[in-house]
């Protein structure tokens, strides 16, 4: 049986082997100060940012990073949902789509009005879920690092 809990403090090993899986999947490379900061977002309290993690008993297969924000086309919040990982073992079993619904069951409950995400225009694999589960926009992204 599959869970979804939010990601705590002892997850921190097996979370951390998965990010890493993660970034090799879209061949980054992030300082250790940038995944440090990042497991510090998700699991100190006020959390910047929410994670959650897709349990098969104690171990830990996947994991979901979103958070909160503010929009100037609605007045109700909406979610970013910024990462999304599931072990390549336990894919092809409907787990992305019961990580992502259980986002929207909590932007319903929370009252937000929008789920939101970015993913690579080559990962057609993704994308064939994707369009079940949302609307494909025509936006493009831009952006200018520093």
């Amino acid at each position: 049986m599959y869970q979804i809990k939010p990601l705590a403090a002892e997850h921190y090993a097996a979370w951390h082997n998965l990010w890493q899986q993660y970034l090799t999947f879209y061949n980054t490379r992030l300082d250790d100060e940038v995944t440090q900061t990042v497991w510090q977002r998700i699991t100190h309290q006020p959390a910047m940012i929410d994670g959650c993690g897709l349990f098969d008993g104690d171990k830990l297969i996947g994991f979901m990073h979103y958070h909160t924000q503010i929009n100037t086309w609605k007045i109700g919040k909406v979610y970013y949902l910024e990462d999304l990982f599931l072990l390549p073992e336990y894919r092809g079993k409907g787990l992305w789509r019961q990580l992502i619904e259980h986002l929207y069951l909590l932007a319903e409950k929370n009252g937000y009005s929008r789920v939101y995400w970015f993913t690579d225009k080559e990962n057609q694999h993704a994308q064939k879920l994707y369009n079940q589960l949302a609307k494909q926009t025509d936006q493009l992204v831009y952006k200018y690092e520093l």
